[in-house]
């Protein structure tokens, strides 16, 4: 009887001890995580992919806008993706100034191109992280990678380019007619800000395959869609520089 209860009293204790290592366990593991911890948290989160390997010549660009899906689907942000693909191409040694697409009879354009081409702006933020100085170099028909996004309508892509990049819009010399008919109100604001009001009003004057850049604006705001807004914005700025006497009907304006 006296070993019976010695057992039994043996029980409760062990019973006792891993109730209360099962506690202390699920409280480390429900506690908030330190400040240190959240920083080795995203660094790991951030560090160079060891397994993906970016190929060269005509394939970088395909490589780079793979990694980036692969990190969207882990729905890694867009910020982080910038940076982590940006620290994974320079890990990897590949100089970006040296990549571009060849396009075959001794003609070639830059990575940027082919980004802008595409309107991938997760490509183009990249390339630029990574060390890309060619965002003004012309490829083989005169067009820069500013050119190219407005030829293709990659609204996102351009605005990005001249707002926050510091794109030179000479190197478009239509921008302002192609900003105005595709609603671009960020980029026609900063165009009266890079040309001063002078040069603004001139190309706001000027006439692009008879119509001037506020008819373009006000040409395409008579149909609905999801450009409206921004149509009637670039409408509001042109305005106050346009010359209504210009106008293919001199007696018409945006404000009738």
């Amino acid at each position: 009887m006296l070993l019976l209860q010695t057992y039994a009293k043996r029980i409760i204790f062990f019973g006792f001890v891993i109730s209360c290592s099962l506690t202390i366990a699920s409280a480390m593991t429900d506690a908030p995580m330190t400040d240190d911890a959240k920083a080795e948290a995203k660094k790991a989160s951030q560090a160079p992919d060891e397994k993906f390997a970016f190929k060269l010549g005509n394939k970088f660009y395909d490589s780079v806008a793979a990694r980036v899906q692969m990190l969207q689907e882990q729905q890694m942000k867009d910020e982080v993706i910038v940076s982590t693909v940006a620290q994974e191409i320079l890990h990897q040694g590949i100089n970006v100034n040296e990549m571009y697409y060849d396009l075959g009879d001794n003609e070639r354009e830059t990575i940027l191109h082919v980004a802008a081409y595409s309107g991938n702006l997760l490509v183009i933020k990249i390339l630029l992280a990574a060390g890309d100085k060619r965002i003004d170099e012309l490829n083989c028909h005169k067009q820069s990678a500013v050119g190219m996004a407005l030829e293709k309508r990659q609204y996102a892509v351009t605005t990005f380019l001249v707002c926050e990049a510091g794109a030179s819009v000479d190197t478009a010399p239509k921008i302002l007619q192609y900003a105005s008919a595709q609603g671009l109100d960020r980029v026609v604001s900063e165009l009266i800000q890079i040309w001063g009001q002078d040069k603004f009003r001139i190309a706001a004057n000027t006439k692009f395959d008879g119509e001037l850049p506020i008819e373009w604006a006000e040409g395409n705001n008579q149909f609905p869609s999801g450009e409206s807004e921004g149509l009637s914005r670039v409408i509001k700025i042109l305005q106050p520089y346009t010359n209504d006497s210009l106008r293919k009907n001199p007696y018409s304006n945006s404000g009738c």
